[in-house]
Formats: C-alpha cells, structure tokens, sequence
C-alpha cells in the first residue's frame, strides 16, 4: 500500500471535536456498533471542511463539500462499521485520517449520489501506515470540489489508472480486485492443505483461471 497524507489547506482547518454519541442518535445504532465506539474510539475531530466558502472554488451536486474526520483510536483497530455508520450520518463525502500509536493513514470510500438525495458508499480504500511526523502531499486546490475529490481518490488507491475509465468505473473495479484477491488467498490455503492429487490438480485449474481474470482487471 501506499503512503498518501494531504496537507490540507489551512484555511479549511474546522478542528471541532464530534461526540460520539451524535452518530449513535443517527438511524437505529444497534448496541453491539455502540460497543465499537466505545471500545475502538478514543476521539473524533472534524479537522477540516473544504467548500468553496473555505477555498474558495467551485461545488457540485454530487461534491458540495468534503469533509475531512481524524478518528484516534484507543489501540490499533478500527472495525469498518463505525466508518459506515459515521458515513451514513454524514450527507457530504469524508476521508478519514485514523490515528492510533503505530501511525496514521488516509481511509475513504467513493460517495457517489442515488437517483433521490440519497448517498452510496463503495468499498474503504486505505493508505499504508505512516509515522505522525511523515510530510504531507500538497493538496492540488484546482478549479472545483469534483476534481480535489478525485485527485483524493486516486491517491489512496492502489489500483492503476486505465485510459477513458470514469472513477465510478475505476473504483468498481478496484473493488472487484479487491475481492478476487481474497478469494485466491483462501484457494491458494486450500491447494496447499489438499493432499488428495485429483483435487490438488483441480483446485489448481481453478487458481490458475483466478489469477487470469486478477490479471485482467490489474490491466
């Protein structure tokens, strides 16, 4: 993975602190995701908000605003269902910077509008672990939210870039390598623990036919 902090601009810094009670008062917050709050949570803070009345550039329908969350934690995990559940309370696209003592790194899934006013969410991207001290990447203020948003999107994640591809299409597909490579990971278990040859030299066929369709989608 990939190192990827923004130095945001100073002008969008917020730095207000967010009870974690106010997602739980969001939607119906079972007890078990309260628990993770709790437990995993240490602090949420609203770090920066950048909208064109803090950068002074251009909003969309579907980027009005961005906004950026640091999330400390008590220890080193962070269960992706407090990300969907702050997500869900939150109706402008977020990254997530989340803090713990081993580091930081930039978490953020593609928030793209519904046919009402409604949002989806696509699978978290993340970052790999920085020190706190790492230096930053100059944030590009370009001309509107949609592109900053983008240039945010494609940094954080790994998968290549193909010519003419739209970024629904390319976080889609990164998706979907996403889950080809689990799926291979577990075969490659099971050829390995099979002792049975006929079922090694099946699961193998199977393996190879994987790789090639992870091959495809890596481009």
């Amino acid at each position: 993975m990939n190192a990827v902090l923004f130095d945001y601009p100073k002008k969008a810094f917020f730095g207000k602190t967010i009870p974690k009670s106010k997602f739980y008062d969001h939607g119906n917050v079972s007890s078990k995701l309260k628990d993770l709050f709790v437990k995993q949570v240490e602090q949420i803070t609203w770090l920066y908000k950048l909208a064109p009345e803090t950068i002074n550039v251009h909003a969309t329908k579907d980027v009005p605003e961005i906004q950026v969350f640091e999330i400390e934690l008590k220890g080193e995990d962070l269960s992706e269902e407090v990300l969907i559940c702050i997500d869900k309370a939150v109706q402008f696209p977020i990254i997530f910077e989340i803090k713990s003592d081993v580091g930081i790194k930039t978490v953020c899934a593609l928030k793209t509008r519904t046919n009402g006013d409604g949002w989806k969410t696509s699978y978290y991207m993340q970052s790999k672990v920085s020190p706190l001290s790492a230096s930053r990447i100059q944030l590009d203020v370009v001309l509107s939210l949609n592109a900053i948003y983008e240039q945010i999107i494609r940094a954080v994640s790994l998968t290549k870039v193909q010519e003419g591809e739209s970024l629904e299409d390319y976080v889609e597909r990164g998706a979907s390598i996403k889950s080809k490579s689990i799926l291979i990971d577990g075969l490659k278990k099971k050829v390995y623990a099979e002792k049975q040859f006929n079922k090694k030299v099946e699961l193998n066929s199977k393996l190879r036919i994987m790789v090639e369709e992870l091959n495809h989608l890596l481009g």
